[in-house]
C-alpha cells in the first residue's frame, strides 16, 4: 500500500486549500492508498521559532517522519 502525505498548503483556518486537502486524502484513501493530512493550522508554534535550524523541537518530529515514510507527496 503506497504511503501519500496530502499537505494543506496555509495555516488559515476553514481555507479552501484545506477542504480540497481533505477531498483528495479520501480520494487516496479511496483508491487504496494509506493517506496522511498534514494541516499546517495544526503545526506546533515552536516550528516558528528560530533556534529550529539548529535543533529541531520533540514535537516536529511526527511531522517530519510522517514526510520522509511517505512515497509520495501533495501540496495544496
Amino acid at each position: 500500500m503506497k504511503k501519500i502525505v496530502v499537505v494543506s498548503g496555509t495555516n488559515r483556518p476553514s481555507s479552501r486549500s484545506l477542504h480540497l486537502a481533505n477531498h483528495l486524502t479520501r480520494l487516496y484513501t479511496g483508491l487504496g492508498a494509506h493517506a496522511t493530512l498534514l494541516d499546517l493550522v495544526k503545526l506546533p508554534p515552536e516550528v516558528f521559532l528560530p533556534s529550529v535550524y539548529s535543533e529541531k523541537p520533540e514535537s516536529l518530529l511526527p511531522w517530519t517522519q510522517s514526510v520522509l515514510e511517505s512515497d509520495g507527496m501533495v501540496l495544496v
